[in-house]
């Protein structure tokens, strides 16, 4: 059988791949092989499906980064001609049409959310089996998070799925990694405080709160904040000024379109983040002074240009920031 595994959010495809592989092989050996669609042609991959293994009698041939099924643009197209041209699309369509066997699996991963409907290969593969992966919608994650340790017998608590989709944010690979530290550490039950123990909370998060801090000019706090990050984290003061910059940016963009009369869902959904942020953030944005944030990224500014001139030493000038803020 042939398939198409398409989507952005690459630590699903994987998730979704590596299912599906255990469940095709079962107790088997896993004989796999696999083709990566930027340095090799599509022939090659047809022609391992066409090999016979006197080992095996299955087998999964991979062809990642097939990028040849997206839909196409500009830049798809120049990269095709240059690394594809000599890809022998009819031979494998052929193989896919008629050659296709229940032993073989061929799998495509194309790197995008929407591939090209009218490409031969695409054409030629079964509706059911194009699967799209695309990144959990917000409204999405509680029930992932639900589901992924109701399948290991493992009951959670509604605030600690809360904690959890919070913690994520977003992030797939953070998630997986974090919950499979939980379920190392409980049994059969995972509270909000088994969350807030075990669950690393987002390091822009703890950024957020430092800027929240000098928002509320809670300089003791704040300089807590930071040296807190300093502790355990090991964050440069350059590191966290890229990221100071990038919320306060951010802020500014939310006070904007708030004093525009959006609402919390709107700006939300026009700055591509999460409404519980938007939220929040309105919250501790009434304490700034009308310019405050462009002094303030000014300041950051100067500040970065001096330490990467080494004019002045980056641990103490950042304190020196953060009092004088």
């Amino acid at each position: 059988m042939t398939y198409v595994f398409f989507g952005e959010d690459r630590e699903r495809i994987n998730i979704y791949l590596t299912t599906f592989i255990n469940k095709f092989f079962k107790n088997e050996f896993k004989n796999v092989i696999k083709f990566n669609g930027n340095d090799s042609l599509i022939d090659d991959a047809i022609n391992e499906c066409y090999q016979l293994d006197l080992a095996f009698n299955k087998k999964v041939v991979v062809v990642d980064n097939a990028f040849y099924l997206q839909k196409k643009n500009k830049y798809s197209k120049n990269k095709e001609a240059k690394i594809t041209k000599k890809n022998n699309y009819e031979f494998a369509v052929n193989y896919i049409e008629h050659d296709d066997n229940e032993d073989v699996n061929l799998i495509f991963i194309c790197p995008t959310n929407e591939i090209d409907i009218d490409n031969v290969i695409v054409k030629s593969i079964k509706k059911e089996n194009r699967k799209l992966l695309a990144p959990l919608k917000e409204s999405e994650w509680p029930l992932y998070v639900k589901t992924f340790f109701g399948k290991r017998n493992i009951q959670i608590d509604d605030d600690a799925v809360e904690e959890i989709v919070y913690r994520s944010d977003s992030d797939l690979k953070i998630f997986l990694n974090e919950s499979e530290k939980l379920c190392l550490y409980v049994k059969d039950h995972i509270t909000l405080n088994d969350v807030l123990d075990i669950f690393t909370k987002p390091q822009e998060d703890d950024v957020f709160n430092l800027i929240k801090y000098l928002i509320n000019k809670d300089k003791e706090k704040a300089l807590s904040a930071y040296r807190d990050l300093r502790l355990t984290q090991n964050i440069e003061p350059i590191m966290l000024i890229t990221m100071m910059t990038n919320n306060l940016i951010s802020l500014d963009s939310i006070l904007y379109l708030k004093n525009k009369g959006y609402g919390v869902n709107e700006i939300a959904e026009t700055l591509n983040i999460k409404s519980g942020k938007v939220y929040y953030a309105l919250k501790d944005i009434k304490y700034f002074k009308k310019g405050e944030i462009s002094k303030s990224l000014e300041k950051l500014y100067e500040l970065d240009k001096k330490i990467k001139h080494n004019e002045v030493d980056r641990f103490y000038n950042f304190e020196l920031f953060i009092l004088n803020f």
